[in-house]
C-alpha cells in the first residue's frame, strides 16, 4: 500500500483528517479510512444488530426485565455515538461541498472538532466490544497495513516532530474559541496532540 497523500486533507489533530468534499475522514493511529456511505451502511447494520441483541433479551429475562444486557447496552451506545458523529458529518458535507479550508490544510471549523470526539467515543466503546466479546461483532475501525504486512507510514501513522508541533501551533489558533467555550472538548480532543508536540 503506498503512502496516504494527504494534500487533499484538512487536519485538526494527529489522529482526524478530512478529505476536501468531506466524503471521506481518516481516523486514529494506526489509521483507519472511513468513507460517509459506508459507514451509513454500518450505522444500518449496527441498529439491526441493536434490534437483535434487544430480542435475545427479551427471549432470555421475559419483556418486564428492569435491566439491560452489557451488550445491548454497549450496542446501542456505539449506535448513538455513530448516528451523532454522522449527522455532524451530513452538516459539513452540505456546507464544504469540495472546498478547501481557508486554512492550508487545516479545518478551523468546531464539528470536525466534535466529530473526532465522537469517533474517539466510538474507539474506545469498539475496545470494550473486544473486552466483553460480544459475538459477530463488525468493528467500525480497521486499522490500516502496507501490502507486506508492516504498519501504515503515512503522515498520521508517522508524523514528523515538526509536523506535530505545527498541528498544536495551529489548533491553539484555529480552535481557540473551543478552548474557551467549551475546555473540556478541547481538552479531549487536542490533550495527546499537545502531548506529543512538548515531548518530540
Amino acid at each position: 500500500m503506498p503512502t496516504r497523500d494527504f494534500s487533499e486533507f484538512d487536519l485538526i489533530n494527529e489522529r482526524y483528517a478530512r478529505r476536501w468534499g468531506s466524503q471521506i475522514i481518516i481516523y486514529g493511529r494506526p489509521c483507519s479510512s472511513l468513507s460517509y456511505e459506508a459507514c451509513k451502511d454500518y450505522a444500518t447494520r449496527l441498529h439491526r444488530s441493536v434490534d437483535q441483541a434487544r430480542s435475545r433479551h427479551i427471549s432470555i429475562s421475559g419483556w418486564k426485565a428492569r435491566t439491560e444486557s452489557k451488550e445491548l447496552i454497549t450496542l446501542k451506545l456505539i449506535a448513538a455515538q455513530l448516528d451523532e458523529a454522522l449527522r455532524l458529518w451530513k452538516d459539513i458535507i452540505i456546507v464544504k461541498k469540495n472546498r478547501a479550508s481557508c486554512v492550508p490544510n487545516y479545518s478551523p471549523d468546531i464539528r470536525d472538532v466534535q466529530i473526532c470526539d465522537a469517533l474517539d467515543s466510538l474507539s474506545m466503546l469498539e475496545k470494550t466490544v473486544e473486552a466483553i466479546g460480544i459475538p459477530h461483532h463488525e468493528r467500525l475501525f480497521i486499522d490500516q497495513y502496507r501490502d507486506d504486512g508492516t504498519e501504515c507510514e503515512c503522515r498520521q501513522c508517522a508524523p514528523s516532530a515538526d509536523e506535530i508541533r505545527q498541528l498544536w501551533f495551529t489548533a491553539q489558533i484555529a480552535h481557540a474559541e473551543v478552548a474557551q467555550k467549551t475546555p473540556a472538548l478541547f481538552e479531549r480532543v487536542f490533550s495527546e496532540l499537545r502531548r506529543l508536540a512538548t515531548t518530540l
